[in-house]
């Protein structure tokens, strides 16, 4: 699947990591701060900091779990499979977005 950054996919990625938020008349995605009426920021298609706080919340990552080869960052995870040790998930022209794809990919897959 090829996503692109930006709020519907930053929304989509807090449903699917089991945020509460929305996408704010400004346009960006925002989670509710608890115990708060406010909303933050949460962009983890092109924040790799937030994306990688995602990837926590579901458990994504093995050790080695985010490569880059030729431009192309790959998401992978460790597979019981002997003649295959790992087995890519998402790949995307970047890291944050590679995050995003894999973490869709997992719930899907749940």
């Amino acid at each position: 699947m090829m996503l692109e950054p930006g709020p519907e996919l930053d929304q989509t990625v807090a449903v699917a990591v089991g945020i509460e938020g929305r996408i704010g008349d400004d346009g960006f995605a925002r989670l509710a701060r608890p115990n708060s009426r406010d909303y933050l920021v949460w962009s983890p298609s092109t924040d790799l900091k937030t994306a990688f706080a995602a990837a926590e919340k579901v458990g994504l990552f093995d050790p080695g779990g985010l490569t880059c080869f030729n431009g192309i960052w790959m998401v992978s995870r460790l597979s019981s499979d002997v003649t295959a040790p790992t087995c890519v998930i998402a790949e995307a022209p970047t890291p944050a977005l590679a995050i995003c794809e894999a973490i869709l990919e997992l719930k899907e897959a749940e």
